[in-house]
């Protein structure tokens, strides 16, 4: 067993899966009385955020939310504290790995697109899930109109029986907040989001399902649909939504392709309507799913489950060489000063103002430092 990191009341802290902005989560161990030992997973916020701060606000609330649901489908919130200036929550802690561990490109071998039946798998799994969130209700039987924003590979855990779950409701909206997003902001993975997301507009459980359909296109292609880049130029093409020349190219039946461009279509009326309505055409595109699909994808956990560390490895093999400082250009300066993806919390009009006052800056400053003969 891994040295403790940390001890937060009952629970230690054993070894980092994951860190963010806001945000760090650990492998943890939730000891009691008379032996008692249980892992879950902990995620604790940054000390850095007051008591009376927006994230902290956004943190309580993901536990509330978090603790309401109860499914297979997605990770709960088992327990929620505050230990002096450290505030954390609890989770079902699922041995496995997301869903970008086994597609994403590593520095030794390209993206590694699922097989249908996987991929099919790990979707009817989350659009399981989303049936039930999207229909959760209050005390009063009032629904809490919950949007997940930031469904994606990196939220979507496998355990080693193949079977999917939702994970992170840091940036969830709906009923439960003590205060809504306002339109025009924009929360989330670009590379992920639903077009009227993109482009700050209000959502319904329908923009869940556009992500889902993102994803699914990921998995079976081991890419986002939306290509690498500045977050501006890849937010603006998320707001144009997936183009059918993108599908394509995916090596998969044509009813598939249907699907995705039916569940990632631009106009919402155009998609499919509920998760529901997507899980039960793909699982009927697609019958084998939970017989081979499963199997391929248990197998797949299990192999990556025990590989080395992703980080480890990665900073092993991409150890930069000790060399000269290169003169800087524009486009270098820019892309150290331009913001990475996520987008959280700036409105569409001021990302862009400040990413022209960004490049302005990054111009000005190249020609001051290029040398000038006389």
């Amino acid at each position: 067993m891994a040295e403790p990191i940390l001890k937060l009341d009952r629970y230690v802290l054993l070894e980092e899966i994951g860190t963010g902005g806001m945000a760090t989560v650990y492998k943890a161990k939730n000891t009691g009385p008379m032996g008692f030992e249980k892992l879950a997973a902990v995620k604790l916020l940054h000390p850095d955020f007051g008591a009376g701060s927006d994230v902290v606000r956004m943190f309580i609330d993901e536990a509330r939310i978090g603790a309401r649901l109860s499914h297979p489908n997605v990770i709960g919130v088992t327990d929620f504290g505050q230990i002096e200036n450290h505030y954390f929550m609890a989770m079902e802690f699922v041995e496995g790995c997301n869903l970008s561990t086994l597609i994403k490109p590593g520095a030794a071998r390209a993206a590694r697109p699922l097989p249908l039946s996987a991929a099919a798998c790990v979707m009817c799994d989350v659009l399981q899930g989303l049936e039930y969130v999207h229909a959760v209700k209050d005390e009063k039987g009032r629904s809490l109109g919950i949007v997940h924003r930031d469904i994606s590979p990196q939220n979507i855990m496998i355990d080693r029986s193949g079977r999917a779950k939702i994970g992170d409701f840091g940036i969830a909206t709906g009923q439960f907040r003590e205060s809504f997003t306002n339109a025009g902001i924009v929360k989330g993975k670009v590379s992920y989001m639903s077009p009227e997301q993109a482009a700050g507009k209000p959502l319904d459980g329908r923009s869940d399902i556009a992500a889902a359909g993102l994803t699914l296109f990921a998995a079976l292609s081991g890419q986002s649909a939306f290509g690498t880049g500045d977050t501006i130029a890849v937010l603006a093409r998320a707001e144009e939504g997936l183009k059918p020349e993108s599908v394509k190219a995916l090596e998969c039946p044509d009813e598939i392709r249907e699907i995705i461009l039916k569940a990632t279509c631009a106009r919402i009326q155009d998609r499919f309507q509920t998760a529901r309505e997507f899980r039960e055409a793909l699982a009927a595109a697609v019958p084998d799913f939970d017989g081979h699909g499963r199997e391929l994808l248990a197998g797949m956990v299990t192999r990556a489950s025990k590989a080395p560390s992703g980080r480890k490895k990665a900073k092993e093999q991409t150890a930069p060489v000790p060399g000269p400082e290169p003169r800087p250009t524009a486009s270098s300066m820019l892309s150290r000063s331009m913001p990475s993806v996520p987008v959280s919390g700036l409105t569409i009009q001021t990302y862009r103002v400040l990413t022209g006052a960004v490049l302005l800056a990054s111009i000005v400053a190249l020609l001051l430092a290029m040398p000038w003969s006389a």
